[in-house]
């Protein structure tokens, strides 16, 4: 009789060893897999949401020298979303730049519970102030079909990162984002008469997300709509007027 119990005990174990392995795998994993998906998701989601500002912003200022904080950049038309997307967990969210021997590189952190989370950029040259300055009148007057491009251009560049912190917020943030549409774009290319000079500074404004249009040293310049021209005037170094370090561009208003 022992000898033939021995196999039934034998077999008892195994079958509880395989109910235990069926349960690990049916109960205990996925709600491990769970817990993971919920705390490990949305700091995945907030790293991306850093990239995607990180990216816009450099792809910007690849072509036009601008130095963005990030509530202006949430709110010119290059960033993809109607409002700023906050990070899920985040406590504080800053953009600032830093230069290093002529170069410049953006950053973004994320405060997750007391942990900063920092994305960088790749560093880029820095041009002196007065040099950013000519380049920056220089593209304020590109037209609005370049500028209208430029936007196109910056959210294909961004198009896999904008995806995913939709369905990141989608999924786990409880609520959901609205994409910006693109800008409309005015009946002309460039101005043709002060009424249409006065609106295009007032679209490129608003296109960039600025109050008004800035210089090299970030201050606000000036500008002026005359009959056959429209004026840019910078305060230069000095940032006072009508001094000998003063720069000024004009871009010629068409009559045709």
């Amino acid at each position: 009789m022992r000898r033939r119990s021995l196999p039934l005990w034998m077999l008892s174990i195994a079958a509880v060893c395989m109910i235990s392995i069926l349960l690990l795998v049916i109960v205990l994993i996925p709600l491990e897999w769970r817990r993971y998906g919920t705390t490990r998701w949305p700091e995945l989601g907030d790293t991306f949401h850093a990239r995607l500002l990180v990216k816009g912003v450099q792809a910007v200022y690849d072509e036009v020298p601008l130095l963005y904080s990030i509530d202006t950049y949430s709110r010119s038309a290059f960033y993809p979303f109607v409002q700023l997307v906050p990070p899920c967990k985040a406590t504080k969210m800053s953009m600032s730049y830093e230069t290093v021997q002529n170069n410049v590189r953006f950053y973004v952190t994320i405060v997750q519970r007391n942990k900063p989370i920092t994305v960088f950029s790749d560093q880029k040259h820095f041009p002196d102030a007065e040099k950013r300055t000519r380049l920056l009148f220089a593209s304020y007057f590109r037209g609005t079909r370049w500028w209208h491009g430029l936007v196109q251009q910056v959210r294909e560049n961004t198009r896999d990162h904008t995806d995913y912190v939709r369905k990141i917020v989608t999924k786990w943030c409880g609520y959901s984002v609205s994409p910006r549409p693109m800008p409309v774009l005015p009946s002309y290319d460039l101005p043709r008469t002060p009424e249409e000079g006065k609106h295009y500074i007032r679209w490129l404004s608003e296109l960039i997300g600025f109050g008004q249009l800035v210089d090299g040293w970030e201050q606000p310049v000036r500008w002026d709509v005359r009959k056959s021209y429209i004026s840019l005037h910078c305060a230069g170094a000095d940032r006072r007027w009508n001094t000998a370090d003063d720069i000024v561009a004009r871009l010629p208003l068409s009559q045709n």
